[in-house]
């Protein structure tokens, strides 16, 4: 289960994003395009081209958490 509360800090990506990318694919972006690290606690949000779906990206101890939501 992912829990999100007011304390974590959240960084959203705007451009379209595939919604069957996994893990790596969306770190790359994190990477890349964000010029972040994945590991560093930060929830991040990539939505679909027309904007209904979500895909959260999370590091939690133990591995990433990933969820997406329409």
């Amino acid at each position: 289960m992912l829990s999100l509360g007011n304390a974590c800090k959240f960084e959203i990506y705007l451009p379209p994003t595939d919604m069957r990318k996994s893990f790596d694919s969306l770190s790359g972006i994190v990477l890349t395009n964000l010029e972040g690290t994945p590991t560093n606690g930060i929830v991040y949000l990539f939505v679909n081209k027309l904007r209904y779906k979500i895909k959260i990206l999370h590091w939690r101890i133990g591995g990433f958490c990933s969820i997406t939501s329409h």
